[in-house]
């Protein structure tokens, strides 16, 4: 169904040789902002903060389609019958973090005994199997990659446990006993089709919904926006980018983030965040213009922010924190003006 290299052409490319054909694009996640617009019946699963990875023609490549540099990463996983397997590389707690794995992949020669590469999915050539099948394809590879002579615990795939989703309720449920701890979870429709590329949320081919936490803190200082007009240009994947050089910002009257700082310690899962008195940064996130503008208007004026963050791998400070809700106060007036910002889900990687 997906896999129809054969075993003598995977093998014969090895890393840091070309492949026979250009590496497909992955699919990527859509975020899930609204849980009661999701249809069912759902795939659920944990979401692994790690690096993307996938094989194809015996080499085996990242994200952005470039090959993984490790050779240890390459040698066990860049063969038969994995070809068409994709999966998310990972390491143990405490360096559970893409960060980590990045200093190991990115490395010829680093040390990658205790990385583990998760696979979720297998990417289909030209029909266009459901999930449903794809994953019976992955199990029936399973028992084959025992078979193989040169097969081993070590040099296996760690397969993704996928649980089924039938209602909101179970979606629930499987948030808070399955994913409470982690960075979250990811979607999938039984029915859909692998979208290389972004998936929408029409598609349900990929969503992702992150874990997040609340707080509440004093904003001590206001960063000031600023408008990039530096020249657009191409980089080597061919997109549309920006240099964040500074003589290309030009300064905007509304605020860009909140310098806040902790009243008192913050604890996330019984771990220390963020002590009594550290200063932080929350991005001005879902606030509108108007809201921005109003914001920096009454930068002498006390503010408060409630801001939403990532506690999943957070050490020091709060990770990837941005705006909730958003009020002024000022003398005479305790409350202020309330700027309140609704809540959604965040953004980034099944990467």
């Amino acid at each position: 169904m997906t896999n129809t290299q054969t075993k003598d052409t995977a093998e014969g490319n090895k890393a840091g040789n070309k492949a026979t054909s250009p590496p497909p694009n992955v699919m990527l996640a859509c975020t899930v902002k609204d849980i009661s617009t999701l249809e069912y019946p759902l795939f659920a699963s944990i979401k692994y903060d790690g690096v993307r990875a996938h094989v194809h023609a015996g080499v085996l490549y990242s994200r952005s389609n470039k090959p993984i540099k490790n050779k240890e990463l390459q040698a066990r996983y860049a063969r038969w019958p994995f070809d068409g397997f994709d999966g998310e590389l990972t390491l143990p707690a405490p360096r559970n973090t893409a960060s980590e794995v990045l200093k190991v992949t990115a490395s010829v020669n680093a040390d990658a005994s205790e990385i583990e590469w998760r696979v979720f999915d297998a990417i289909p050539d030209t029909a266009k199997p459901t999930y449903y099948e794809r994953l019976e394809y992955l199990a029936v590879s399973q028992v084959l990659d025992g078979k193989l002579e040169d097969s081993s615990t070590e040099s296996q795939p760690t397969w993704v446990l996928q649980a089924t989703i039938r209602n909101e309720t179970e979606l629930l449920d499987f948030m808070q006993h399955k994913a409470a701890n982690e960075e979250g979870i990811m979607l999938r429709g039984v029915y859909s089709t692998y979208t290389k590329g972004r998936s929408t949320l029409a598609q349900a081919s990929l969503l992702r919904i992150f874990t997040e936490a609340t707080h509440t803190a004093e904003v001590v200082s206001i960063i000031q926006a600023q408008k990039n007009t530096n020249e657009r240009e191409l980089n080597e994947k061919g997109t549309v980018t920006r240099s964040t050089a500074k003589a290309g910002m030009e300064p905007k009257e509304e605020t860009g983030a909140f310098i806040c700082v902790a009243a008192k310690d913050i604890r996330v899962n019984a771990n220390l965040v963020v002590k009594q008195g550290t200063e932080f940064k929350v991005a001005a996130g879902s606030m509108t213009r108007l809201q921005r503008e109003k914001s920096w208007e009454m930068k002498d004026k006390q503010q408060r922010v409630i801001f939403v963050h990532k506690p999943y791998g957070a050490k020091d400070t709060f990770r990837q924190a941005r705006v909730h809700a958003h009020w002024f106060a000022h003398a005479g007036d305790q409350h202020g003006g309330d700027l309140s910002v609704e809540t959604n889900v965040d953004d980034r990687g099944e990467k």
